[in-house]
């Protein structure tokens, strides 16, 4: 808790699930929530293979998943219709895994598909995802200019899966995460942003609509600790994983998160 700093954030915090902990290499970087189990992301600062570490709703760590790459592993999760994990890979690509045994991997070149490329600091990206409506949505991190978001239809056949581009729409800088939820007939866009150590995160949430090609202003905003990366959500929950919680920014971040914590939704939108 983060009295007289972040009382908005602090009105609105509903569970703190686990205290993370991680290996001294590891740096969190995607979170997703299946069957009741917790999978997050890492790359190492060693330059070893990113991972995901899978965790049951406790914070026992159950195992390591060895990706067989070193991507910077900034987005995961899971189509549950095809039964598929998408994760961020190197080089502007997103990987396919079967969740049933995170092998079998297809990668797609998100960055080489139908309309805009991603693209950082002239480098081919693939900075975050998310799965929503049976569709993967892939964004792109940018610290000075608008990021943006690329929609695919996810087509799962006998001869493997295919991404089928339909449109991008653009998000404010230094963009980490989206998460969507839907009540009432109404669907809400969060977006997580945050750059720096000693920086105040971001939640921006909006009203999602299929037509809307950016969501740039600050229809509500929510200052939250440094160092926010991917969002979640479960059930009525906002679930929130920091950087922070890293072994490598132990000492030099403002405030640290090493809790797995959630926000409660109904609150924030109404």
């Amino acid at each position: 808790m983060f009295k007289n700093n972040y009382d908005e954030y602090n009105s609105y915090l509903k569970n703190v699930f686990f205290k993370l902990k991680f290996h001294d290499i590891e740096v969190p970087q995607g979170l997703c929530i299946i069957k009741n189990k917790v999978y997050i992301t890492c790359y190492k600062i060693d330059n070893t293979n990113s991972c995901v570490l899978e965790f049951d709703m406790s914070g026992n760590r159950l195992r390591t998943i060895d990706l067989h790459n070193r991507s910077h592993v900034g987005g995961i999760s899971y189509d549950e219709k095809h039964n598929l994990v998408f994760i961020c890979d190197t080089n502007g690509k997103v990987s396919s895994y079967s969740y049933n045994t995170f092998e079998k991997k297809n990668s797609f070149e998100i960055a080489n598909t139908k309309g805009e490329k991603l693209l950082e600091k002239n480098k081919l990206v693939c900075s975050y995802l998310t799965c929503y409506d049976d569709k993967l949505f892939v964004g792109s991190f940018n610290l000075r200019n608008n990021g943006f978001v690329k929609v695919f239809d996810i087509t799962r056949e006998e001869n493997g899966i295919t991404l089928n581009f339909k449109y991008d729409f653009k998000v404010p800088k230094k963009t980490q995460g989206l998460a969507f939820y839907t009540k009432n007939d109404k669907t809400y866009l969060f977006i997580s942003r945050s750059y720096g150590r000693k920086n105040n995160s971001n939640i921006n949430i909006y009203l999602f609509d299929y037509e809307k090609r950016e969501f740039l202003s600050k229809e509500k905003t929510i200052k939250i600790p440094p160092m926010i990366e991917q969002i979640t959500t479960l059930e009525d929950e906002l679930v929130l994983l920091f950087e922070s919680s890293a072994f490598k920014y132990r000492y030099t971040c403002k405030y640290i998160v090493d809790e797995l914590v959630s926000l409660d939704i109904n609150k924030i939108i109404n």
